[in-house]
């Protein structure tokens, strides 16, 4: 019987102190859960990935109908079936683009150094810019302005453009051009140099087309080198390509998949991978169930620590008053309770995930799915050295353990059914061994 706050606030205090040290515990145990649980999820990733690849060893349409169908993977086929059109679409991209000679001969045109179509190019630049400097001399205003008036088009004059001529004396500007133009290039030159200037512009606008011309073919070269070299890659990547999208696409489907279903239409071989994937599968389930069950233990005394804090402050308000009902219930009794069912849960949880760790029998599980339906949790039980906790811990642990033990009116797991399913196994003799091994410690056996 507390008789003061004083004394419940140091009961509190311990309390809390006590409380925290189990939750601590607990995390530590949380810690380590994630870590298996990462080791097997790891393993289930990779298991499902391998499978995948052993079921679909070959890209053919052959083995990806077998395996679809076998499966019940439609996506599967479809998949490839759509890859398969894309093959034929870019082989016959590829068979076109071969037959266009430019492109079968592009080497011998466009070759950096050697292409006959890159050397015209080069000739005809040279030949440009040695009659540029040339053109360069008659490029004033004046002569080009007296060239346009002798030597341009005049067909499309109007009368009202020769009328503007008179009146804008037109006459006396071209005598003008004239004289800077003799000026410039000696007296009577206006003749000879029109003539040389017409032949130069001509000259210049012939390189100019079949520069236009040569670059346009070098272009279209590039440009279909350029699909064919799309083309091609997509079909020398199509192999890994289409491969790793169906052993992707596998790996999910047998993720998601009913195995009951698939595991009479397989052989041996297949049904051992399918046991294999199978039993991650169950063990991923019952260390999910171990987190929520460790997080829910942390989360329980988490709220009576913050219940009693708040108490705790109460108390300290008025240290000397009686408190209103004797906490030491609450304080005491309640948190050793808590500390006997931490030490022994996570001692139970511990020994659970060591066993799920342990067990890797896959063709016993194999068996065992060949002969018909069973728990999960007692094929490990069955399969490994080490005792599981007390079947009533299990059902509190296990949420599926409990309705199966509901479902068949068991009060223990009935393990005459894996003995059974063991009777034609190579090595199934051994779970003699393995009861032996646990009578050995002193432990009752589950035998």
């Amino acid at each position: 019987m507390l008789k003061t706050n004083r004394e419940a606030e140091q009961k509190a205090t311990q309390a809390i102190q006590r409380l925290q040290e189990q939750t601590d515990l607990w995390l530590v145990e949380r810690d380590d859960l994630q870590r298996d649980s990462d080791l097997i999820d790891g393993q289930y990733q990779q298991t499902f990935n391998h499978v995948a690849s052993i079921l679909l060893p070959t890209i053919n349409r052959t083995v990806v109908e077998d395996v679809a169908k076998v499966m019940g993977a439609p996506l599967l086929l479809e998949t490839y079936e759509r890859w398969e059109t894309g093959y034929h679409e870019h082989s016959s991209a590829v068979a076109a683009i071969t037959q266009d000679r430019e492109f079968a001969y592009r080497d011998a045109l466009i070759d950096p150094d050697t292409g006959s179509y890159i050397l015209k190019i080069e000739r005809l630049e040279n030949k440009k810019h040695s009659i540029t400097p040339r053109l360069s001399e008659y490029d004033f205003p004046e002569f080009q302005y007296l060239y346009q008036r002798r030597f341009g088009d005049q067909s499309q004059e109007s009368n009202f453009s020769r009328f503007m001529r008179v009146v804008t004396l037109s006459a006396q500007r071209e005598t003008k051009a004239m004289q800077v133009i003799e000026a410039n290039l000696g007296k009577g030159s206006f003749p000879r140099a029109a003539e040389e200037y017409g032949e130069l512009q001509q000259t210049l606008d012939e390189i100019n087309e079949d520069l236009a011309v040569t670059q346009a073919k070098i272009e279209h070269i590039q440009a279909v080198t350029a699909k064919y070299d799309k083309h091609q890659a997509w079909l020398d990547h199509f192999p890994e390509t289409v491969k790793k999208e169906l052993l992707d696409i596998l790996a999910e489907h047998l993720r998601a998949a009913n195995f009951d279903e698939i595991f009479t239409r397989t052989n041996d071989s297949v049904r051992v991978l399918l046991a294999h994937c199978q039993a991650l599968r169950k063990k991923r389930g019952y260390l999910r169930d171990l987190m929520r069950f460790v997080e829910k233990q942390i989360k329980d005394r988490e709220q009576i620590m913050a219940e009693m804090e708040r108490n705790r402050e109460r108390w300290a308000a008025e240290p000397d008053e009686t408190p209103a009902s004797d906490p030491t219930n609450w304080l005491v009794d309640q948190v050793e309770a808590k500390k006997r069912g931490t030490l022994r849960w996570i001692r139970f949880i511990g020994l659970a995930r060591r066993n799920f760790l342990a067990f890797h029998r896959f063709n016993w599980y194999s068996a065992y799915m060949q002969a018909g339906r069973f728990l999960a949790f007692d094929a490990f039980t069955f399969s490994t050295p080490e005792e599981m906790p007390p079947d009533e811990a299990c059902r509190k642990l296990f949420p599926e353990v409990n309705v199966w033990r509901q479902r068949h009116k068991q009060d223990k797991p009935d393990f005459s059914f894996f003995e059974q399913a063991l009777a034609k196994v190579p090595d199934g003799h051994e779970w003699h061994d393995i009861a032996a091994a646990r009578a050995g410690r002193n432990e009752p056996s589950f035998t």
